[in-house]
């Protein structure tokens, strides 16, 4: 498995126009794996005993609990498979319903589609009705398993099949079960008695292991700045091929990939600047090769450092990023340590799903509704390691729906035992995204094993001025922690969309900066720009010779546009105020 950079010049108009191709070489694993079904936790009660009988090692130790004290303590009766094998059992569930229950907690930490399994029985005059509910952590909230309601015979064994717990409760460092009593009707019709009893045995979660994706990732970091206008395209050879633009920093993904070997060709162009590519070793050459080890869900991405020696700025490096574009719940980048982390909620919504980003039709945002009687208690919340970095900003995007949350407050906390502190507190704009980029963090996040933060809502006022309602939404996106490298004779300043606080926050060092280009379904350019910061903004498009083929005036909050040009190679310049003076010079081209 090899990778190969060859670079060369290319002299059009007298402009020094760069191409960069180089060739990456990778095995992957087979995409959609199914991992065969493993024991999470279970409980026997062979030992007579409260604590797990199996699972993971990390829920050995858990333990099965009542919502109350029976007068005949907690015993231990005979189980469903009848002589030698045994049940937890209980009595005094009178008066219990929707408040007698009994409650295990565990963690599924690397695993998903989990199942539940279990035996409950009463006696004649113990509780018939029960539901099984689950909640995310100690302050969620209890949900209902889908069709896990069961009304028990008198004396008669209740085997369940296996339920399906919600997607949500996937991947979670903890989550509680808990069968509650939904009447207070016995088993044999009357009357739930305090002498009344019940008991259950072989409960079972399963799961399967979270198995490595068909997924390669390429990483583009920069060093000391890149040209507003310098665009990466990254091309994959499957069939069709897929292909992603980035200009300046950023990260091309190619997913669903079955097993087999692939090449990525990536291309680069930039005006005026002298770009140089440095191997894993950081040494400038011209043509380098490297070897890749490894298998996606290990080493599965391929950093390579471009080096624009003309241009200054701001820069940086990145722990750890959640963009959703995979619709999942995992970093989608950052450092090995924190390629398996996740953002989570503390409550279970009725909705949790994936809406469009910032930028539209393309880019992707974690949603969830049920934001109401949330203040100071309901939030986001990503934990991520920042060992051996400091100098640390935080980037991300929010918005809200008419009826979701306005307020919130950005706090932190040093490991899980750690003390929430309020950094930053910010009220959305409307139903706006607000783009914040490259916020300080606290100096004591340097350098620690375990750093949480959280977008903790902070008030029950809405985004248009009302209460918080069930219906309402809120989505984030683009959640970026960086290591800091504003260069020397740089010069950035903030703009519209970003957090009103005591210092500046970081973002482009132009009025208008163009993001991202590409050819689009109708073989149309398709342009996407960061928020202009002013308005009187306009983009002119040239053909080699130097005639505009193309110009649009682009009004204030204009972010994209097409334009529909015949094959060939285009010079794009884009101006703000003066007519004469451009910002950005970059070239474009399609066969």
């Amino acid at each position: 498995m090899r990778k190969t950079l060859l670079m060369k010049n290319l002299y059009i108009k007298n402009i020094l126009f760069f191409a960069v191709i180089f060739i990456i070489t990778m095995f992957v694993l087979p995409a959609n794996i199914s991992a065969a079904p493993v024991d999470i936790v279970k409980w026997n009660f062979l030992d007579q005993n409260q604590i797990a009988d199996g699972g993971i090692t990390e829920n050995l130790s858990k333990t099965i609990n009542l919502s109350y004290t029976p007068s005949g303590g907690i015993t231990y009766s005979e189980g469903s498979g009848g002589s030698g094998t045994f049940a937890i059992s209980a009595n005094n569930w009178n008066s219990g319903s929707g408040t007698k229950y009994w409650e295990v907690e565990f963690s599924t930490q690397g695993y998903n589609n989990l199942t539940l399994a279990f035996s409950q029985r009463s006696s004649g005059t113990g509780p018939r009705d029960f539901k099984v509910q689950y909640k995310i952590g100690s302050g969620g909230t209890w949900s209902d398993v889908p069709g896990a309601s069961m009304a028990l015979g008198n004396g008669i064994w209740f085997n369940s099949t296996n339920y399906n717990l919600p997607a949500d409760s996937y991947n979670r460092s903890s989550v509680y079960l808990r069968w509650i009593m939904t009447s207070n009707t016995s088993a044999n019709g009357g009357t739930v008695a305090t002498a009344g009893t019940n008991r259950i045995t072989n409960i079972v979660v399963k799961g399967e292991l979270i198995t490595p994706k068909g997924v390669i990732t390429v990483n583009k970091s920069v060093g000391s700045g890149v040209s507003p206008g310098q665009v990466f395209s990254f091309e994959i050879n499957t069939s069709p091929a897929q292909s992603v633009q980035i200009t300046g920093v950023g990260t091309a993904s190619f997913t669903g990939l079955a097993a087999g070997t692939y090449t990525i060709t990536e291309t680069t162009s930039g005006f005026n600047t002298q770009v140089s590519a440095d191997n894993s070793t950081w040494t400038p050459q011209n043509s380098i090769d490297v070897t890749i080890t490894g298998s996606v869900g290990s080493e599965d991405s391929k950093s390579v450092y471009f080096k624009n020696d003309k241009d200054s700025g701001a820069s940086s490096s990145k722990i750890v990023e959640w963009n959703f574009l995979d619709e999942n719940q995992t970093a989608d980048g950052g450092v090995p340590e924190n390629l398996s982390k996740t953002i989570t909620l503390s409550f279970s919504p009725a909705i949790f799903t994936y809406y469009n980003g910032p930028g539209g039709s393309g880019t992707r945002a974690i949603a969830a509704d049920s934001w109401n009687n949330g203040a100071d208690s309901k939030y986001w919340e990503v934990e991520f390691s920042t060992k051996d970095h400091s100098d640390l900003m935080f980037s991300f995007s929010q918005r809200s729906s008419d009826t979701g949350p306005r307020d919130f407050n950005l706090q932190y906390k040093i490991g899980a035992g750690g003390t929430w502190s309020t950094f930053r507190s910010y009220s959305l704009p409307g139903t706006d995204f607000l783009n914040v980029f490259n916020l300080a963090l606290p100096s004591d996040t340097y350098n620690q094993e375990s750093v949480y933060l959280r977008w903790l809502m902070a008030s029950e006022t809405a985004a248009d001025g009302r209460n918080v309602g069930p219906l309402g939404t809120n989505r984030i996106t683009n959640i970026i922690v960086s290591v800091n490298e504003i260069e020397e004779g740089g010069e950035v300043t903030p703009g519209p969309g970003s957090v009103e606080i005591e210092e500046p926050v970081w973002i482009r060092n132009v009025p208008m900066t163009c993001w991202q280009v590409w050819i689009n379904r109708d073989n149309k350019f398709e342009f996407i720009f960061w928020w202009e910061y002013k308005d009187n903004n306009w983009v002119k498009i040239y053909d080699l010779s130097g005639k505009e083929v193309f110009k649009i005036d682009m009004p204030y909050g204009n972010a994209r546009f097409e334009a529909s040009l015949p094959d060939g190679i285009y010079n794009v310049k884009t101006f703000h105020d003066d007519p004469n003076v451009s910002l950005q010079e970059f070239l474009i081209s399609k066969p």
